[in-house]
Formats: structure tokens, C-alpha cells, sequence
């Protein structure tokens, strides 16, 4: 009976429901499937052993008789991308760093000032990060204040920022009372806009009162 387990029902191919080849590569190798006996095997021990791997969200593995294994994978997507200088960094939903693998939309980018490193970070401030841009992107804030292209700075002491080119940014700090601090943000721009006043820094951590600097 064991000679007949060892001969039929050894796996002898695997398939991941997932367009990733390397990934799949990757992961065949890490857990030396092939060859393994279908009717012992541990697919809960399996699992958990994929899941370690910082790209898998989730994991569903099935034994197709004979001596098949079928693995379902999802892939966590990059949800956000920081850049340090010529240094990239993919973030996902979690917060977490992972390799880029694949997206189905454009990533926000987070630049990071020369006094914030990526170890300044955690998986905490980049959910924040991943927020804050998805906010200001659904309130449409560039179609309102008529501009086309800006950058997000991060600066581990001031927060993050909106800088629209060079010389001049909008600080906006954390992202508490967003919301209102955009509306905020409106009312003076439009004012600063009209009267052509000249500014390096719009300041709005404070909540209560505008800066301007």
C-alpha cells in the first residue's frame, strides 16, 4: 500500500490559480511540493507556510486526485509607492513593505524629504500616507484649485505635504480633520490666487488658523 501511495499519489504537479509566474516560481521552491505523498500531506501546515511570505494575502490549497495540488493565491497589490532619492519602496493596504509584482491602477507616490529616511516609517504612518492621498484624490482638490501636478512630501516633522512646485508647498501635517483643512484650503487660495500674493508655504497643522508663509 505505501509502494502504491509513493507511485500514484505522489505530487507530481503543481498549479497556482495566478498569473504571477516568478512568484509562483518563487513559492514552488520555498515549500518542495513535488514528489511529496497527496494522501499525508498537510494543507493547513502548507498554508501557513505561504502566508509567510510578505506578497501572499491569502491561500487556498486543494488535492486534485491523483497527485495534484492546486494552490490559490492572492496577491497583495502595491497601494502605494515611496521614493527616497533613486531608492523605491512598494507599500500595501496592511501598511507593509512587499516586491512589486502587479497593479490594475496607478500607484500614489510619496516622496521623502532629505531629513526622512524609510526607517523613519511604519506600517501605521503609511496606512495614514495611503488615506490621506486616496482622500485628497477623491475630493478632486487639483481640479478645485485649478492646478495639474503636485508632488506628496513626507517629512518626518512636519507631516505631508502638498508641494506644488519648488518653491512653494501646502503643509497639511497629519491626517486630522482633513477635510477641513482642505475646505480651509480653498477659501485662502483662492484669496492668494486673486490678489497674487507670493508665498512659500501655506501652513494648515493648526487647525484653527492658516499660516502663511
Amino acid at each position: 500500500s505505501i509502494r502504491f501511495a509513493d507511485k500514484y499519489l505522489s505530487v507530481s504537479t503543481i498549479t497556482f490559480n495566478h498569473s504571477t509566474g516568478v512568484l509562483a516560481d518563487e513559492l514552488k521552491k520555498s515549500i518542495k511540493l513535488e514528489g511529496s505523498t497527496l494522501f499525508f500531506m498537510n494543507t493547513d501546515k502548507i498554508e501557513k507556510q505561504l502566508l509567510n511570505n510578505p506578497e501572499v494575502e491569502s491561500v487556498k490549497i486543494m488535492k486534485k486526485w491523483p497527485n495534484q495540488l492546486i494552490i490559490d493565491l492572492k496577491i497583495y497589490k502595491a497601494a502605494l509607492q515611496i521614493k527616497k532619492e533613486n531608492e523605491k519602496y512598494f507599500i500595501n493596504n496592511d501598511g507593509k513593505q512587499i516586491n512589486y509584482y502587479e497593479s490594475n491602477s496607478i500607484i500614489p507616490l510619496l516622496h521623502l524629504s532629505q531629513e526622512t529616511n524609510f526607517s523613519d516609517l511604519n506600517p501605521k504612518i503609511n496606512i495614514d500616507f495611503i488615506n490621506s492621498i486616496n482622500f485628497i484624490n477623491e475630493y478632486d482638490l487639483n481640479k478645485k484649485m485649478k492646478m495639474n501636478n503636485w508632488n506628496y512630501v513626507y517629512n518626518k516633522n512636519t507631516g505631508i505635504s502638498v508641494h506644488i512646485n519648488e518653491r512653494q508647498r501646502i503643509i497639511l501635517g497629519n491626517s486630522d480633520q482633513l477635510e477641513f483643512k482642505l475646505n480651509n484650503l480653498q477659501k485662502v487660495f483662492s484669496t492668494i490666487m486673486l490678489e497674487k500674493i507670493d508665498f512659500k508655504e501655506i501652513d494648515l497643522r493648526y487647525n484653527s488658523k492658516i499660516v502663511l508663509r
